[in-house]
């Protein structure tokens, strides 16, 4: 059963589950992850090129007007770092063994999919087309925007109050953005992040028989998410999955998103619906392949929310999101923030460590 924690500075949004600890990982006495190599080599997704158009469903646009709410920018953030940190050369879920075994499933799986049925991407494509013709240009002006956020200190520490429980904030990460998501369309899952409509061509020749087990509906927030690298590589990362993770990952996105907009629209006591590329994502964790980590924050229509969220790939039902909306969670309710840093600890993340991770230049 779900349960709203409303007060005056944050509103979020938890199922509780029936916790319990995956004995392969390490307990929650001995939470710290071991640290990236950055002599490691990466595996970075392949470029599949797009041909020729097709109409492209419109995204949701953002209504007129707005409101101005989420942490403060004109205030004075403590500029400081998180107090445990590690430094490293790529984003950090690059360096994550789970995330390197997905990429190469993802590739492998796509080339013969390619080889043996290329006709299934005729429509991808073609919609990959017309999208990049469409959006390219909207995709830059909102990118200069969000990339200088990370060398604002405004922007960058203005959730430096929120380090110590384990809450940074998507702006304390750089935003680096994907110069092109229209080409990665080959992969289901960032085809799915976009596509308004169900491709059942495509779907079906990629998934073969595990598609009538694990269907694909169509994604009701198709385009809220602005693309990013760091969604990309989420993207081929699970689409490295099996065909039952993927659809249970497809499920808790659904009602990750569905949260946070339902916790922005209690915020604001009016109905808030996501404009086209307003949820940026800029740091995300694979956890074992059984829990995603996303941290970002919503930029638009006057609102800014720094966001936290845990999708669960055993039971979508249980995916949460945490948004902050006040500068310090002094006062806040932050039980549904305790609880996600709590599975994290579970599967062996360490929800209090943070990365520096090198901006785009």
């Amino acid at each position: 059963m779900n349960r709203w924690l409303l007060n005056t500075g944050a509103v979020c949004l938890l199922a509780w589950p029936a916790l319990g600890v995956d004995p392969s990982r390490p307990t929650p006495t001995h939470p710290n992850p071991h640290k990236p190599n950055p002599t490691k080599p990466i595996v970075n997704p392949v470029h599949p090129k797009p041909t020729k158009p097709v109409p492209v469903v419109q995204p949701h646009q953002p209504h007129p007007g707005g409101h101005h709410t989420g942490v403060s920018v004109g205030g004075n953030p403590i500029k400081k770092l998180p107090e445990h940190t590690v430094k490293v050369e790529q984003p950090s879920h690059r360096y994550n063994n789970w995330v390197q075994n997905n990429f190469k499933g993802a590739h492998g799986h796509l080339r013969q999919v390619r080889k043996t049925k290329p006709h299934i991407y005729d429509h991808v494509h073609d919609f990959a087309r017309q999208y990049r013709d469409q959006y390219n240009n909207h995709w830059n002006e909102h990118g200069k925007r969000y990339k200088q956020y990370y060398h604002d200190d405004r922007y960058r520490y203005s959730c430096s109050r929120w380090y110590p429980r384990g809450f940074y904030g998507g702006y304390f990460y750089p935003v680096r953005l994907c110069q092109d998501i229209t080409i990665y369309f080959d992969y289901p899952i960032i085809y799915w992040f976009y596509a308004g409509d169900l491709d059942y061509d495509f779907y079906e020749g990629y998934y073969g028989n595990d598609y009538y087990e694990y269907p694909v509906t169509v994604n009701p927030f198709a385009s809220v998410f602005y693309p990013t690298e760091t969604l990309q590589d989420l993207g081929v990362d699970v689409s490295g999955l099996s065909a039952h993770k993927q659809s249970q990952f497809r499920q808790g996105i659904v009602i990750m998103v569905d949260h946070l907009r339902q916790a922005i629209s209690e915020h604001l006591q009016a109905d808030y619906q996501f404009g086209s590329g307003e949820i940026v994502l800029n740091h995300y964790e694979n956890l074992k392949n059984e829990v995603y980590v996303l941290e970002g924050f919503v930029n638009g229509q006057g609102v800014n929310v720094p966001f936290k969220a845990l999708i669960d790939l055993d039971d979508p039902s249980l995916s949460a999101v945490y948004a902050a909306f006040a500068d310090d969670p002094s006062g806040q309710d932050t039980s549904t923030l305790d609880w996600i840093n709590s599975r994290i600890q579970q599967f062996g993340g360490n929800p209090y460590q943070a990365y520096l991770e090198p901006a785009q230049p």
